[in-house]
């Protein structure tokens, strides 16, 4: 169950939707699509005070201005959702509870109950509370299917075909290398939980076809520079998670992937330069061109993992 803590509220299954309608279509409903509607164009917290109970106005002013931005943008990118319907509207003595269906971008079904309080003659969004909606023995969609579904105009449609392949409980995740070149254009996808899944299930289907040798990875060669520009998106976009992702997937490659892991080596981020520090050294003397740049990322190195991993790189890559 999600019970949404504290100013969180604001950004639950935060909306990139596409659709959000429903049987209900009291004031009460209304106001909460509405709600909906605004934070999923939102850019900054303050965007959606209007649409917030007091109670809920008062968390987010007790929380550090230089907190807001970075919780707001985290947990919105996190918690969308490609489709919001109101089952029911019921009225209540302080203002309205509904029953809410969504489907999460990455393809999940969730349904959850909201509380709306009416303050100042208006219906202000009070408290979420959601949880997934198993479906027991539903078949997996074959492998042909996901690679139509990734192409359908439908969000819904792409979401669930992108989180069926991209589950890692899925044989898709391992058994579906037909699906790189739909699953390379759908790093584009405005939805954030598709292209995360993308990169997620081309990480796994890549190294797993690399590990097969060189003759199995070669078709699958056009889809890197669509990983590529797709890598530096997310990198601009501050899309760690995508990124560490795409960065593996590109690794599969092998010393085709050495341009961008030796970019990784001055990344911000500890997880990318340890990333592309494993990376090279798993290839080896084939990176050679790369060692100078792998020293000097030791030299300045504050991580102590990192530092490690580079060592183990260097190792590797100088000539016996």
């Amino acid at each position: 169950m999600k019970v949404v803590p504290a100013w969180s509220v604001l950004v639950l299954l935060a909306s990139v939707s596409a659709r959000a309608a429903g049987p209900a279509t009291g004031p009460a409903a209304k106001a909460y699509v509405e709600y909906r509607a605004a934070l999923a164009k939102a850019g900054k917290v303050e965007e959606v005070l209007p649409y917030l109970s007091k109670a809920r106005r008062a968390k987010v002013a007790e929380t550090p201005v230089e907190l807001r931005a970075r919780m707001f943008g985290f947990l919105k990118a996190m918690t969308e959702t490609v489709e919001l319907e109101v089952v029911k509207e019921k009225a209540m003595p302080s203002g309205a509870e509904l029953e809410v269906r969504v489907v999460t971008g990455e393809g999940a079904d969730e349904k959850g109950t909201v509380t709306m309080t009416k303050e100042d003659g208006a219906f202000r969004v009070d408290e979420e509370d959601f949880k997934a909606v198993e479906k027991a023995g539903a078949p997996a969609p074959s492998c042909e299917e996901v690679v139509a579904d990734l192409k359908s105009a439908s969000a819904v449609t792409r979401a669930r075909a992108a989180g069926a392949v991209g589950d890692p409980n899925s044989l898709l995740h391992s058994e579906c290398s037909a699906s790189v070149p739909a699953l390379a254009d759908a790093l584009a996808d405005p939805v954030r939980g598709i292209r995360d899944n993308a990169a997620r299930a081309l990480r796994n289907l890549l190294s797993g076809t690399a590990r097969k040798g060189p003759d199995a990875i070669g078709p699958l060669r056009t889809a890197l520079p669509k990983l590529t520009s797709a890598k530096d998106a997310a990198a601009k976009a501050s899309e760690t998670v995508l990124e560490i992702n795409l960065q593996a997937a590109i690794a599969a490659f092998g010393a085709e992937a050495i341009p961008a892991l030796e970019k990784d080596l001055k990344h911000p981020e500890r997880e990318l330069r340890w990333g592309a520090a494993q990376a090279l050294a798993r290839l080896g003397p084939a990176a050679a061109a790369v060692l100078p740049a792998v020293k000097a990322a030791a030299a300045v190195e504050q991580d102590e993992l990192t530092r490690d991993a580079l060592a183990e790189a260097e190792k590797a890559i100088r000539p016996q």
